[in-house]
Order: structure tokens, then C-alpha cells, then sequence
């Protein structure tokens, strides 16, 4: 029996996947920056970076906060739509049914 595809389910998946890989990328950027450098902590980087927010949210305000957003919501659903179409294609072809039809 194969397990059927439950869009709730993996849309909770994977936001959770997100948020998790968002949360291991920061903290990465934050040791390997250079702005950081070798003798800083990850405190005085979080300070930078809210320094750098507040000056985001002076300058342009709240909308400053999520420029670039409109085209890195494009990219990520071109992305996952080829991946889907791409992994729904090989379950077909293995004969692994894939989620498609009922």
C-alpha cells in the first residue's frame, strides 16, 4: 500500500523544514561573516544585525524590511514546482505511484 499525499501535511512539513534551514543559514552567516570576525560573539553579531534592521526600518520603514521578497517567492515556487514535477515523474516511471491521481 503506498502512502497518499496529504498537501496539509506537507505544507506543515515544510515550513518547518524552512525554519529550520533558515535558523541553521543565519546562524551560519553570522560565524562565518566577515563583518564578525575571529574575536566576536554571536551577541555582538545579533546587535549588528539589529543595527542594521533599525536603519532599514529609518530609512524605508516596514516595506524596506521586505524588499526582494515578491522575487524570492517567484524563484521558490518555479523551484519546488520543477522539483514536484520532476520527483511526481520519476515516482511514475519507478512505478512508485506518485500522489497525482485518486
Amino acid at each position: 500500500m503506498h502512502a497518499r499525499y496529504c498537501p496539509a501535511a506537507a505544507l506543515t512539513a515544510r515550513h518547518h523544514t524552512t525554519a529550520f534551514a533558515a535558523a541553521v543559514a543565519v546562524l551560519l552567516l553570522l560565524l562565518l561573516s566577515p563583518q564578525v570576525g575571529a574575536g566576536s560573539s554571536l551577541l555582538s553579531a545579533g546587535s549588528h544585525i539589529s543595527r542594521v534592521a533599525r536603519e532599514v526600518w529609518a530609512s524605508q520603514g516596514a516595506r524596506g524590511l521586505f524588499l526582494g521578497g515578491t522575487a524570492r517567492v517567484l524563484k521558490r515556487a518555479i523551484s519546488t514546482a520543477i522539483t514536484w514535477t520532476l520527483f511526481e515523474e520519476a515516482m511514475r516511471r519507478s512505478g512508485g505511484g506518485g500522489g497525482g491521481g485518486g
